[in-house]
């Protein structure tokens, strides 16, 4: 239930007024208000007339009694505040109202299609879970592609959606959910990874991984969160690091959560050794960045009987290499089939065990002599004229930016 006031407020130019209508927003469930009829600054209508600020309260009671007119101001006030609603293509009385989101009605077409509301709902049964865990947790993957935020936000939002969670969902609900698929999510990523495969055939030999870290509005540690290297340069608080495998199309394929101070080098091998024992057979080729390239890393990735694709700076090689590296002569060419432009260029090498630095500066152990009789390394280097273009222009912009700071002087670089 809205109600209508009086609102004066001191500005630098005197006091201004305004009716205001206070009323509870059905997205956020918090009371809020809005401008129904503004007066401007009211001093000169003082001076001219001392009761002007008693004819202002005397409207203000006018328009409690007569609702239709207090909707008709409203509604006015909203053409000016969004104009693109009152365009003559808009049916007459249109308002603007809060955004709603139709996603979660496309991403329940495909969480049927995978029969993940029978397994949720099967679930319940079997746990005896007084609440709709399928509803819940799929609400909860609704909200994090669609409106991301925490669960106590997710709940305020259940209006704007498709799908009436209103009065079916309880924030208690959301949080208990969490840990119901937390204690079962080996046996989730084996159900979905069976569906999915009936659905898109998947090419499970190459697979891609990477870490991330997601940090906490909190700076007390526990089993779980701890201070760390944050990719959010968020160094004061807690947060945890997460290793992602997925496939070449960018499906999920496992996943771990580590304590918050794990080093990257540190959780490869966890997610992929777990990804094998699944998977029982076949060839796996893991492709990680640099920051995941270590001694230990690539020696327990052949131990797995993995093979690999990784980043390596080529500065950390050695010196002979390097210039062999920028020679003009050995380059491989690829050109565009149609107009014949040069798209890209490689040079490849087999490169010895001893000339791999470590990435991470680790204090590794080298490879065993079995391992050394496996195939050697190769180093593919390439080069494209756009990385060139682009790269070109980076060098030339940090070059001005420093002749810049050079011309201000000693004192003013210090400063900076």
């Amino acid at each position: 239930m809205s109600s209508l006031n009086v609102q004066i407020s001191k500005r630098k130019k005197g006091r201004y007024a305004t009716i205001i209508e206070t009323f509870i927003d059905p997205v956020t469930r918090k009371k809020s208000s809005r401008s129904i009829k503004t007066f401007g600054y009211i001093e000169a209508q003082l001076a001219e007339d001392p009761n002007y600020l008693d004819k202002i309260y005397q409207e203000r009671d006018a328009l409690r009694k007569n609702r239709e007119e207090a909707d008709r101001l409203r509604a006015e006030k909203q053409k000016r505040i969004f104009p693109a609603y009152s365009s003559p293509e808009c049916r007459e009385g249109y308002r603007a109202a809060p955004r709603l989101v139709y996603g979660d009605a496309a991403i329940r077409s495909l969480w049927e299609e995978l029969q993940l509301d029978h397994w949720f709902k099967k679930t319940r049964f079997n746990g005896k879970i007084s609440y709709d865990l399928d509803l819940a947790v799929f609400y909860m993957v609704a909200c994090r592609m669609l409106l991301r935020g925490s669960r106590r936000k997710m709940i305020r939002h259940t209006p704007q959606f498709f799908f009436n969670y209103q009065g079916h969902l309880k924030l208690d609900n959301l949080y208990d959910a969490l840990g119901q698929i937390s204690r079962r999510k080996d046996t989730i990523i084996r159900y979905l990874t069976g569906k999915t495969e009936k659905i898109l055939p998947r090419d499970t030999t190459l697979v891609f991984y990477d870490v991330t870290t997601f940090y906490f509005e909190s700076f007390e540690a526990d089993s779980l969160r701890d201070q760390g290297m944050s990719k959010e340069h968020r160094t004061h608080e807690t947060q945890v690091v997460l290793g992602l495998l997925i496939d070449r199309n960018g499906i999920p394929l496992n996943y771990e959560v580590f304590k918050g101070n794990t080093a990257e080098t540190k959780t490869l091998m966890s997610v992929v050794e777990a990804y094998k024992k699944a998977l029982e057979a076949g060839r796996v080729i893991v492709v990680a960045d640099r920051g995941l390239n270590s001694k230990s890393n690539l020696s327990e990735l052949r131990g797995a009987g993995c093979d690999y694709i990784v980043a390596h700076t080529i500065q950390r090689l050695a010196k002979a290499r390097i210039e062999e590296i920028f020679k003009e002569t050995g380059w491989k060419n690829r050109y565009d089939s149609e107009s014949g432009e040069l798209l890209w260029r490689y040079k490849s090498f087999e490169l010895e065990e001893a000339e791999l630095k470590d990435e991470q500066e680790e204090n590794s152990p080298g490879s065993s002599t079995e391992e050394k009789t496996k195939s050697k390394p190769h180093l593919i280097v390439t080069w494209s004229p756009k990385r060139y273009i682009n790269g070109m222009k980076q060098l030339q912009a940090q070059w001005e930016a420093a002749q810049s700071l050079l011309a201000l002087g000693k004192e003013k670089i210090n400063s900076s």
